[in-house]
């Protein structure tokens, strides 16, 4: 019996649907069979190209782990491999939103299981932060925001916490306390965050545009608070407490003091400076300080960026 155009794509929507339904419970093999079929109806539709183009990729890189799947190693591996995938696939032309989402269920799953495993058997410090992780990618954002305000209490200044509390935020539609704790975290160190893992759609358009400046690798990372306070996006902002001003002040003495004796570092230092006048600016503000302390300030950045400078006080 001959299928028409109708019944045949109804066949294939269906396959694909099993497909992806296998994916997001981390089964590969399955996935594919579905997907063979489905490429059997219809050879030239792009996305189960695409879709089997990924199966090869994924079933060729879990090979390469050399380690069980109930190891906390195991669910770092897949994180990595997932952050290397997503590089890749900018090569294989247009990008469709559900292929690579069903790969993130498949991959973040198995990470999952992988750390809830390991959880089980030991205590490792870092788990609930990595639970937390996956529980985001994987969809899950109250669970995540459990895991993740449970470790706040003893890791108030760690910025991978707080940049991925704030991405949760961002998820579940509360704006003010994400941009908060995105502030908080790319100014006290934008290095340590894992902003590939982030899904906040605003700091991915920042990051592409701080790029588009031609910033790139730990430059681009450095000036996304610089960029993120001009812009806008780093605009809820809080008192600090005198011993937060005072380590404050000290830091800066600090990038002061190494970049007058540093040549090689310069592109990373004057970002990551002008990071901490803002944040000393805001101080001042909020407090109703000296207007000379101010200039003092505003001065400082000037002499490092002029349009930095000039983008602030407009």
């Amino acid at each position: 019996m001959v299928q028409t155009e109708s019944s045949t794509q109804s066949s294939i929507a269906s396959l694909l649907e099993q497909a992806y339904s296998m994916l997001e419970c981390g089964n590969l093999a399955d996935a594919l069979d579905f997907f063979q079929q489905a490429l059997r109806l219809d050879f030239d539709n792009q996305e189960l190209i695409l879709a089997l183009t990924c199966v090869n990729w994924w079933q060729s890189s879990l090979e390469q782990i050399e380690c069980d799947e109930d190891t906390f190693e195991y669910g770092e591996k897949l994180i990595q491999q997932w952050k290397e995938f997503k590089h890749s696939v900018q090569h294989y032309g247009t990008i469709n939103n559900r292929v690579m989402l069903a790969f993130q269920h498949f991959v973040f799953t198995k990470a999952h299981a992988a750390f809830l495993a390991f959880s089980q058997k030991h205590s490792e410090p870092d788990i609930n932060f990595k639970l937390g992780q996956t529980n985001k990618m994987l969809g899950n954002y109250q669970e995540a925001l459990d895991q993740f305000l449970s470790l706040v209490s003893t890791r108030k200044e760690d910025p991978a916490l707080l940049a991925e509390l704030a991405d949760v935020y961002d998820l579940i539609n509360e704006p003010v306390k994400a941009k908060a704790f995105f502030r908080e975290a790319f100014y006290l160190n934008p290095q340590k965050i894992d902003i590939e893992l982030l899904e906040s759609q605003t700091i991915q358009r920042l990051k592409e545009k701080v790029a588009e400046l031609g910033k790139s690798g730990i430059e681009l990372e450095e000036w996304i608070p610089v960029y993120g306070e001009l812009w806008g996006i780093f605009s809820v902002k809080r008192e600090l407490k005198p011993i937060e001003v005072s380590k404050l002040r000290h830091s800066i003495y600090e990038l002061e003091t190494e970049l007058k004796n540093s040549t090689n570092r310069r592109m990373i230092l004057i970002p990551r400076l002008i990071t901490r006048y803002f944040w000393y600016l805001d101080h001042l503000i909020i407090t109703k300080a000296d207007k000379k302390l101010i200039d003092e300030n505003l001065l400082k950045i000037k002499l490092l960026d002029a349009s930095v400078y000039a983008a602030y006080i407009s």
